[in-house]
């Protein structure tokens, strides 16, 4: 896609679609539990439906043995003699005797013995009910009868053995003799329901599995969310200023400050976390000196996508190099400045309501942090009038006084697709930057909020990728791989 960034609109260009296999995983993964749920019915449904439709097997199944006729001039010899096992003959003529016990002559006069029994069925069928096979190098024939009816399995079984011997003493003119070894046995059940839990079992993770990546594919392909770098390059109506990556800490603390604010001077600031804001940060001081830009409206398209913590950690990484910096909570709803440095109670504190209601002066209520080198003005309280108070002429006599105070202003506002407050501070500021969020907000609306926030003075100068995935994202735009030789080297972490 290519990027009209005067319009702030984009236009495809072909041949850059794809399919991102690890993308797709990495969006199962986080859908993990529904697609727990979904093997656990899907399981369920097909156990449910085997058990619906299951029709047992039942087998019976005994063994003849292969004798010669015995040797002799008379038929009262033969009669008084004890027939002979022939193993030759066995090997020799097995697919006689195989061919014989399962030929429709047999199954015919089966059919006619079993009567009722076999009303329903054909010919063809009961020979197909019948198995025969030799037991190897010995004189003796396996037969095996399988069927959904345990009567009629045990019935065919029993004619065989009856009618077999005689049909091959027939067909063979007393040259092939079968006696019984082991008689059938009562027609057992082999199957169990859908061939058990393990098979459905079995079909419900492959099935869900396959399900599961066909909604994240479908999922992906519809969802117009910013999802990689390329998609921040080409769809975005801003340049790419900044990518930052998700904390990744090594600390054992982690767990216990998971929902709590990373500034980059912390122990817990990975070295890949600390060096992208140093990246960002030569940017804007880069950008600072062509364009004189000094007052910098922070701000998102939505809430969550971190832009207060930007905003700090972008102040303490100028601070770092040497500037001084003031950092302004223009959330005047939803404040955060004050609960990350842990300052007093904000309804006690002063601060921008007070200002911009005429009760404070500005620098009653700058405040030093000194861990981290910045000044700050927290919210002083919250207020639905946020707009009409930033619209004030209070504000102007402030921002006199501090630009000649610091070097960057720096304003944390709320959400551009929120409420107007960014938009009403634009026209007090020299420059906006937009932050995106990984997967988070629509093309569409960023694209909007930027063209929201081009009526005042403050148009966006570019925007900061947020909250990457290290291993997809940072891998690729970090092409040189400082991040694993050095941060790698140092322990993993940034003190």
């Amino acid at each position: 896609m290519t990027i009209d960034n005067k319009r702030g609109n984009y236009a495809v260009r072909q041949g850059e679609t794809g399919i991102d296999i690890l993308k797709i995983v990495l969006l199962m993964l986080k859908k993990w539990y529904y697609i727990l749920i979904l093997m656990v019915v899907v399981s369920g449904m097909t156990y449910a439906y085997m058990l619906y439709t299951y029709k047992p097997i039942y087998v019976s199944d005994g063994q003849f043995r292969v004798t010669i006729k015995p040797s002799g001039n008379s038929s009262t010899d033969e009669t008084n003699q004890e027939p002979k096992y022939s193993i030759a003959d066995a090997l020799g003529n097995a697919q006689t005797y195989i061919h014989i016990l399962t030929d429709s002559k047999l199954a015919r006069e089966i059919k006619k013995e079993l009567g009722v029994l076999a009303n329903d069925m054909k010919e063809e069928q009961i020979r197909r009910c019948i198995k025969v096979e030799q037991v190897p190098q010995t004189p003796f024939m396996r037969v095996t009868v399988t069927s959904n009816d345990k009567n009629l399995t045990y019935g065919i079984a029993q004619q065989v053995f009856a009618l077999g011997p005689d049909m091959v003493r027939n067909t063979l003119n007393d040259e092939g003799w079968l006696t019984i070894y082991d008689a059938p046995c009562q027609a057992y059940e082999t199957s169990t329901p859908g061939g058990g839990k393990t098979t459905s079992a079995i079909v419900g993770i492959v099935v869900s599995l396959a399900l599961g990546f066909l909604w994240a594919f479908i999922f992906d392909m519809l969802s117009d969310n910013v999802k990689t770098i390329k998609d921040v390059q080409n769809k975005i109506g801003t340049p790419l200023l900044g990518v930052i990556p998700e904390n990744i800490s090594n600390s054992k603390r982690k767990s216990k400050n998971k929902n709590k604010t990373i500034l980059i001077n912390s122990a817990n600031a990975h070295f890949s976390f600390v060096e992208a804001y140093k990246s960002l940060r030569t940017k804007l001081e880069s950008l600072s000196i062509k364009k004189g830009y000094k007052k910098i409206i922070v701000t998102s398209s939505y809430q969550h996508e971190g832009k207060t913590t930007v905003s700090i950690n972008l102040a303490v990484a100028l601070a770092q190099n040497g500037r001084s910096v003031i950092v302004i909570d223009c959330d005047l709803r939803k404040p955060r400045i004050s609960k990350i440095f842990e300052s007093r109670d904000e309804s006690k504190d002063v601060g921008m309501i007070q200002i911009l209601e005429g009760e404070a002066m500005w620098k009653d209520c700058v405040k030093y942090v000194n861990n981290c080198g910045v000044f700050i003005i927290t919210s002083g309280g919250t207020t639905e009038m946020a707009s009409e108070l930033l619209s004030s002429n209070k504000i102007d006599e402030m921002l006199d006084g501090l630009e000649r105070e610091f070097d960057f202003i720096i304003f944390d506002t709320p959400p551009v697709n929120m409420v107007t407050d960014a938009a009403v501070l634009s026209a007090y500021a020299d420059a906006s930057v937009m932050i995106i969020k990984q997967e988070l907000s629509p093309v569409d609306n960023i694209n909007q909020s930027i063209d929201d926030m081009s009526t005042g003075n403050a148009k966006v100068i570019g925007c900061v990728f947020n909250m990457a995935n290290t291993t997809n994202v940072l891998n690729r735009y970090g092409r040189y791989g400082y991040r694993s030789k050095y941060g790698g080297r140092y322990g993993g972490e940034y003190r």
